[in-house]
């Protein structure tokens, strides 16, 4: 990993612009790239052709540009239609996913990947730059988009005049003024693609010798035909990002294998959720059993959130996370102290879910548990919630001893139960929705 790169992914300040060689043009993906498939269908062998966009320009010439753009879709359509092809397509964004800093990515590629698979929010028109500092993860895509097919830039007349209208627009200036103020990581790109050189030439034409230090990320790269000044990082695309996030894990990245044990966690919260038994619990008779109920809400909230959101990066995050658990802490005092006994228990399983995050490979955290032994954070978050218990539960009987101790202890929580069961059906269950009520989102 070159010197200072992981603090200026840190900083946010690394910018990824991305190639083909990452996602769809690749063997490993499909057999043929959309060149050779171009080249094929003109009768033209691989040898004797000078560039994609050259190609592509005939091409269309020949078919129209309504066939050359249904060429390209039918490709993508059969690459996201079968689970290998999709999976080695997406593997580097699948890498990129969870690294929260690298917030930043360029690309010439026409797939949704980083759309898809790192939450990212695509700008592919100058219109679209104007809200560039929206929050969360931007694609800059500068040769267009697949779900835009007017906008892919394709044939040798596309490139010319992407070319031109970046030399003097908004997107060209974003573009110049991220390649001059950050760290940029070109990753499957060849240092010998024609069009790739006069692109990064176009961009840098009017820094001349002030031009920032640029990567290029590649297996194959061969110092000898580095003649535009980057500095080599001999490894594939997706060793880089584990590499960089390796040197961030245990600081400010948390590592990728919590959220397996995440999805373990979901799946304890159902197995434990009393409304789901065969004999539910009768509320009349126990009222205190709705801040289990509650209780439950909230850990699978927060273990489904997590999942949903790891696109984003969003809890690969240990700071945002810390600060989370500072945010519901008060809110559980708060809801405590106003006497929202019921937000207070969805608090807690809420909280204890975004706990578990911060034990990096699960093995490692441990906590010392009553008996002496020790216990990883999975193995000792509580399953079930009552007011009054002498001690965290995890078993059922554990909880049904707690719950017929309840009818003596913690009278105030005791008394708000009565009266939200009051009436309530014996075949009626309640849920608590994701909102807590002193006005703040459960996800705030």
């Amino acid at each position: 990993m070159p010197e200072g790169m992981s603090e200026s992914a840190l900083r946010r300040d690394v910018v990824i612009f991305a190639g083909a060689g990452i996602s769809t043009e690749v063997s490993t993906v499909f057999p043929d790239t959309v060149l050779e498939l171009a080249a094929d269908r003109l009768g033209m062998p691989m040898e004797s052709v000078e560039s994609f966009p050259q190609t592509l320009e005939e091409y269309q010439n020949r078919f129209g540009r309504t066939e050359l753009v249904r060429m390209i879709r039918r490709k993508f359509d059969f690459i996201d239609s079968f689970r290998s092809p999709h999976y080695h397509a997406t593997r580097f964004h699948a890498e990129l996913a969870t690294m929260p800093y690298l917030r930043d990515i360029v690309t010439t590629n026409w797939d949704t990947y980083f759309e898809d698979e790192c939450a990212a929010t695509p700008f592919v028109s100058g219109a679209d730059i104007a809200l560039w500092e929206m929050p969360g993860r931007r694609v800059l895509k500068i040769h267009g988009s697949i779900t835009n097919l007017a906008s892919l830039v394709a044939t040798e007349s596309d490139y010319a005049k992407r070319l031109e209208s970046l030399a003097s627009d908004v997107m060209g200036g974003l573009l110049r003024q991220l390649l001059a103020t950050k760290t940029v990581v070109f990753i499957g790109y060849s240092l010998r693609d024609w069009n790739f050189r006069r692109l990064y030439e176009a961009l840098l034409a009017d820094m001349k010798d002030f031009a920032p230090t640029a990567y290029v990320v590649s297996p194959h790269a061969v110092e000898a035909e580095n003649d535009l000044g980057m500095k080599v990082i001999k490894t594939s695309g997706i060793n880089f990002l584990r590499e960089l996030k390796k040197s961030l894990v245990g600081h400010c990245v948390i590592d990728d294998e919590v959220y397996g044990h995440v999805a373990d966690l979901y799946d304890m919260a159902v197995s434990a959720d009393p409304r789901e038994w065969e004999e539910p619990i009768r509320h009349a008779e126990y009222p205190a059993v709705i801040y289990t109920w509650f209780y439950n809400d909230g850990l699978r909230d927060i273990c489904d959130r997590i999942l949903r959101k790891r696109a984003s990066g969003e809890y690969s995050d240990r700071h945002h996370v810390t600060n989370m658990l500072k945010f519901y802490d008060e809110a559980y005092e708060r809801a405590y102290e106003s006497g929202r006994y019921g937000d207070a228990a969805y608090i807690d399983g809420y909280s204890n879910g975004l706990i578990l995050m911060l034990g990096d490979a699960w093995g490692t955290a441990q906590l010392d548990d009553e008996d002496g032994t020790s216990k990883s954070l999975l193995e000792s978050c509580p399953l079930y919630f009552v007011y009054g218990a002498d001690s965290d539960m995890r078993t059922r009987e554990e909880f049904l001893e707690a719950l017929e101790h309840s009818k003596r202890r913690s009278p105030k929580t005791r008394a708000l139960a009565r009266k939200i069961v009051e009436g309530l059906a014996d075949d009626m269950i309640l849920t608590h929705a994701p909102f807590i009520g002193d006005g703040h989102l459960a996800n705030a």
